[in-house]
């Protein structure tokens, strides 16, 4: 939550939540499935019709629009603060640090000065994933500006089948290289191990970055990528709903 709240109710079976602020209009009412621990949101009003006067430093996150709000007062002849600027304007009015514990790694050639990596994933992220299922899916994209490169990502999902970000990387070339580099910073918090599966286009400089740096993880296909591949390679547009109705299976006796 970006502002301070106020819990006017919560037990076991019920919990409610609003803004510090009393003309506010954001709040959270939610109720308990069962013995699960879990809640259900029953309503939920998210944008938030107070200022930034109430925003302080007992409540550690602030969101983009609150940020916004405090950085254009800050610019003059159409340019505003650096990066840095930015940072201590936030620490000094609002009492906040920006995105503490976050993990970004910037690899530079040495010869032209440019960067060819960039690794960056958000404390929020890091966080978030040991509440999200052990199935993590990677792709890549061309990047279509003038610099050109590849930006990697990750997901996951929750027990919803919401999608979660994880991490980004932008890099030179999509190869054996940037994936070594992309699997190596992705271990700071994803953990090799049995119980997880990471899917993909099943790509070989994937297949071998996950060897060198995931030796234990389940490597699975992802079913999209497989069906794209089975039309275009093999042009049976008629049959493909067989091919989905047999990946959508769950037990070996149905498949």
């Amino acid at each position: 939550m970006s502002f301070n709240y106020t819990t006017l109710k919560n037990c076991k079976k019920y919990l409610k939540v609003r803004c510090i602020d009393p003309t506010c209009r954001w709040m959270v009412r939610a109720y308990a499935i069962g013995e699960s621990g879990w809640f259900h949101v029953h309503k939920y009003v998210g944008e938030h019709t107070c200022g930034v006067d109430h925003v302080t430093g007992n409540h550690k996150n602030v969101t983009v629009e609150v940020i916004a709000s405090l950085i254009l007062n800050f610019f003059i002849d159409n340019k505003g603060p650096s990066p840095k600027e930015i940072e201590r304007i936030i620490y000094r009015e609002l009492h906040c640090s920006l995105n503490l514990g976050s993990i970004n790694s910037l690899m530079v050639d040495k010869e032209s000065g440019r960067f060819i990596y960039y690794f960056m994933v958000f404390r929020a992220s890091i966080r978030g994933y040991a509440l999200m299922r052990k199935v993590i899916a990677v792709d890549d994209t061309h990047l279509s500006g003038k610099y050109k490169g590849m930006l990697l990502s990750a997901v996951t999902q929750d027990m919803q089948n919401h999608i979660y970000p994880l991490v980004y990387c932008v890099v030179d070339e999509d190869n054996d290289a940037s994936w070594g580099v992309f699997f190596e910073k992705l271990k700071a918090f994803v953990v090799d191990e049995p119980e997880l599966c990471v899917i993909s286009d099943r790509h070989v400089i994937i297949a071998n970055g996950l060897a060198r740096h995931y030796p234990l993880t389940y490597h699975d296909v992802c079913m999209r990528h497989f069906g794209e591949n089975f039309q275009t390679n093999h042009h049976y547009s008629d049959s493909l709903y067989l091919y989905y109705y047999a990946a959508k299976t769950y037990t070996l006796e149905e498949f």
